[in-house]
């Protein structure tokens, strides 16, 4: 049910609850801002990590430490997505070249 127009009329709104409030309270800032906007995961999504960020950076610590990482790197994979099996075909090296070790392959 969210739209780009309703998400950014909604987070005009909710900016209020969090202007002047120390970022490093993320649970009471989180939880005013899920009980204001339920059904709104997008915009929540949002609201937390840009809350997440403005409290490491209070914190004087870059995000990745301050949610607790260690530094050391982490392995994703790439999705290729449903389409021709060429097209398919050349995502997959498209992915592999980039350096991705695992990939996700979509099927119908």
């Amino acid at each position: 049910g969210e739209t780009q127009a309703t998400t950014l009329a909604l987070a005009r709104e909710l900016a209020p609850l969090c202007l002047g409030r120390d970022p490093r309270e993320l649970e009471p800032l989180l939880r005013a801002l899920h009980l204001a906007a339920p059904g709104n995961p997008s915009l929540l999504a949002a609201f937390d990590l840009a809350l997440h960020d403005l409290a490491a950076r209070a914190a004087g610590e870059p995000l990745w430490r301050f949610l607790g990482g260690s530094g050391t790197p982490l392995e994703t994979d790439q999705t290729v997505p449903i389409a021709e099996p060429h097209a398919m075909l050349v995502a997959a090296r498209a992915a592999l070249a980039a350096g991705f070790r695992a990939l996700k392959i979509k099927i119908g």
